[in-house]
């Protein structure tokens, strides 16, 4: 096995051809490994978070999953959507976020995105019914991320 002070040692008797194909294939090398993981931060996301849309689901008592217009399903969709947006950025930049938080809620990245512009603009408007909503479901969140955290 070569160790790191091995390996840069035999760079520095590289020429210049080699130095820069030993770049390119270290790029190559790094970009596959970002693919790769990828998948496995999206799978370890959403099999994190699909108990979380049990919860609500159970104590809002609806499928927040179900393919409704009606605002008692897109109200908590809009409120989870900005919610998992933010959760999944803090761990993987915005690139792929509305898809990723798309696929845990049945939806394309298009809804997702509607659906966090809307919620932030419901937030401005500080209508009561909204804003009791809110509470409840972050409510419901504060308690799985806690769970989740012991």
């Amino acid at each position: 096995k070569m160790n790191l002070d091995t390996i840069i040692s035999h760079i520095s008797k590289l020429d210049v051809e080699n130095t820069r194909t030993l770049i390119s294939c270290a790029k190559l090398h790094l970009i596959t490994m970002k693919e790769q993981a990828k998948p496995i931060i999206e799978n370890e996301f959403i099999n994190t978070y699909n108990p979380l849309i049990e919860k609500i689901n159970e104590h809002l008592g609806i499928n927040i999953k179900y393919p409704s217009r009606k605002r008692e399903f897109t109200f908590p969709r809009y409120i989870l959507s900005d919610y998992l947006f933010r959760k999944y950025i803090e761990i993987n930049s915005e690139k792929k976020s509305y898809e990723t938080v798309g696929k845990l809620l049945n939806k394309d990245r298009t809804t997702i995105i509607c659906a966090v512009d809307v919620h932030r603009a419901e937030m401005k408007a500080k209508q009561p019914y909204y804003i009791d909503l809110y509470n409840r479901v972050y409510k419901i969140i504060a308690e799985f991320e806690k769970h989740n955290k012991d």
